[in-house]
């Protein structure tokens, strides 16, 4: 089933420069090395979320703009000896590498030898896209249509699993998204299942925190929880109590309650 959520995410990469956010750098550089840290912490106690933890530095850099950097994850992910689904990197590292003419064809040699081992997750979108890619490579790019999809099948999914109480399921659909202009229920989804999937010290910067930058005193819901896992992350008691927080979205936004249930097991 990822695979089909993924084939609706390549709809989403834009023929030009990967997505970026404003972001300080130098934040991005320490959570990369806190991350670091961790990973070396995981190497022989639990290797399968030392991989993830390549897959996310991977994909958090690359939304923020720091492409030479998110390549050398993903490539540290599709490198790494493990069974667990590598369909992101192999594309990732295609998609990022697209005005790279000399990378550009190692990388597309990387996805058909992932897709030749596991033809079950090379959907019809994914081969149209690889094959444009591969038309590119050889500057002669096709005009492929691609089909009108939506990504509300991945949203709807999300919400499902999350409901379920299945965090890292959901967190692996979510894959790279744009959330550069995306609201702040998107932020700070983003921010709940990373928190739950990699933990405080691994955890990227909050999407959040700009919108709480702005609004400080804000006592709106979302507001509220972005304090809750600001502090959190920070290992400092929170402002903010569950209860509380439970309270008021109970009463304004009633279906989103799980969120409270996911908060719970920080």
């Amino acid at each position: 089933m990822y695979s089909f959520y993924l084939s609706l995410l390549i709809l989403l990469l834009s023929p030009v420069k990967t997505w970026s956010a404003a972001v300080d750098e130098a934040q991005m550089q320490v959570w990369e090395s806190e991350a670091l840290l961790e990973i070396n912490k995981l190497k022989a106690k639990n290797p399968e979320k030392e991989f993830l933890l390549y897959m996310i530095a991977g994909r958090e850099l690359a939304s923020h703009g720091l492409d030479d950097k998110a390549l050398k994850y993903y490539l540290k992910a599709y490198e790494y000896p493990t069974k667990s689904d590598k369909s992101e990197a192999v594309i990732q590292l295609v998609a990022l590498n697209r005005e790279n003419k000399k990378e550009l064809p190692k990388a597309l040699k990387r996805a058909r030898d992932w897709f030749k081992k596991s033809p079950e997750k090379a959907t019809p979108q994914i081969k149209r896209w690889l094959s444009m890619m591969e038309g590119h490579a050889s500057g002669k790019t096709p005009y492929l249509e691609q089909g009108f999809h939506s990504v509300w099948a991945v949203d709807e999914r999300v919400t499902e699993l999350m409901k379920e109480g299945n965090a890292a399921e959901a967190f692996q659909i979510l894959g790279p998204l744009n959330l550069e202009s995306a609201d702040i229920n998107q932020r700070l989804r983003q921010d709940l299942l990373s928190a739950l999937n990699l933990g405080k010290e691994a955890t990227p910067p909050l999407w959040c925190l700009s919108t709480l930058k702005k609004y400080p005193t804000s006592i709106t819901w979302s507001m509220r929880v972005c304090r809750y896992l600001d502090d959190w992350k920070n290992g400092r008691k929170s402002r903010e109590s569950l209860e509380s927080i439970s309270k008021q979205i109970k009463a304004e936004t009633p279906e989103r309650l799980y969120w409270v249930n996911l908060l719970e097991r920080l």
